[in-house]
Formats: structure tokens, sequence, C-alpha cells
């Protein structure tokens, strides 16, 4: 797996993936509608090649840990910070839930995702090389990063198909990833909304309300 690209390609391509999923997380805020669509699954599809990416980079510099070079702490904090983000964020298109305080899983992937920046900065003031021209035009690296790539699309689509079939809570959603509390009673309030989230206006001609609870009161005397 190592082999698939050039260390400095490696390098480069996850900083390129990094920028990408820092502007489309934002433009997110700010999509809702479908023709913005393509702006989610761009974030998906980038952040799962992302994982092959950083799994490339992870088994190239394993043995380098040993050695403890310089920067060693700030490298380790990033790979941490980067696998947890990833991790929240493929957590939450499967749909699953974590609550810390008044924090849902998207708001601790945001949190984890914005924490990168600081540290990538850090890291590449000692780190960052370009890749050579010979690394961007050589053949086997460009079917290398184009089967990344192609292969986290293929991913990405997949699990929209895996949620359907596990019946997860990810199954039911917009492309924003708001979904209905409880589609079975007929309450299909999107109660996760994102920032510009746009839910379909309610129909006033059929929509009822029935309030219930522990004892009834009798109805107000109407005024003669």
């Amino acid at each position: 797996m190592a082999r698939l690209l050039s260390a400095r390609l490696v390098d480069f391509s996850i900083l390129v993936s990094v920028v990408v999923l820092l502007a489309t997380g934002v433009a997110t805020m700010f999509a809702a509608t479908a023709a913005d669509a393509w702006v989610f699954v761009l974030h998906g599809v980038v952040g799962v090649s992302l994982v092959a990416l950083v799994a490339m980079k992870l088994w190239r510099v394993r043995n380098r840990v040993r050695a403890r070079p310089p920067g060693l702490l700030t490298s380790l904090a990033l790979a941490a910070l980067s696998v947890a983000a990833l991790a929240t964020g493929i957590g939450w298109v499967l749909g699953l839930s974590l609550d810390v305080g008044f924090w849902g899983l998207l708001n601790i992937h945001i949190a984890f995702g914005l924490a990168v920046v600081p540290v990538l900065l850090l890291h590449l003031r000692r780190r960052f090389v370009l890749p050579r021209r010979e690394a961007v035009t050589d053949r086997r690296n460009a079917l290398g990063a184009g089967a990344v790539f192609v292969s986290g699309a293929v991913v990405w689509r997949a699990q929209q198909s895996l949620n359907r079939a596990l019946d997860t809570a990810g199954a039911d959603r917009r492309f924003t990833g708001s979904r209905p509390a409880d589609g079975d009673s007929g309450n299909a309030f999107p109660v996760t909304s994102w920032m510009a989230d746009d839910p379909d206006p309610v129909d006033t001609d059929t929509y009822e309300l029935s309030v219930e609870g522990l004892r009834r009161v009798a109805p107000l005397a109407r005024r003669r």
C-alpha cells in the first residue's frame, strides 16, 4: 500500500485533501438546496480517500517513531486529530450518536477538523516539501492517485447502500444529514438540522396537532 504513491505525493495529496475538506466543510454550513448536494458529496468522497492516504503515511513513518525525530509530538498530535476527525465523520455518516454535554457527534467532528489546522501548520513548517514534477507526471503515481480517489467515491457510495441494508439511523435523511425523529409516528420534522438546512414547509391544510397529557382538563364554557 505504501508503494502505491511516492512519499512526497502522498504528503502533498494529504495536504490538498485537508484543504478541500476544510473548504467544503465550511461550504456545507450554507448549503441547503438540492443544487448544493455536490458539496456534501465532495466532502464525503475526499474524506474517505483521506483515510487511505493517512494509512499510507502512518505505515511509511511507523519506524521513525522509535528514533524520536524532532517534531515527533506535533506529528503524533496531527495523526491523532486526523484519525479522530475521520472516525467521527464516518460515524456521523453511518448514523451513530454520541453526545458530550451539549455537543453532538457532528459538533465533535467539526471541532477535531478545526483543531487539525493549527497543528498541520506547525507540522508543515518542519516537514513540508513539494513533490517533484517527475513524481506528479509519473504514470504509476497518476494511476495510483486516481485509484485512491475513485475507490473513495465507490466506498462513499457503498455506505449509503449499507445504511439502507442495515436500516441505520443514517438511512433516512436528507443530503445535509438531517433526519426525522420518528418516521413511524408521522413526525417527519428533522430534529438534526444543519446551519442552512431548509426542510419542506408544513402543509397547513393537512397538518394536525394533538396534545396529550396525564390528566384531562374540562373544556372552558362558551361565553354567551
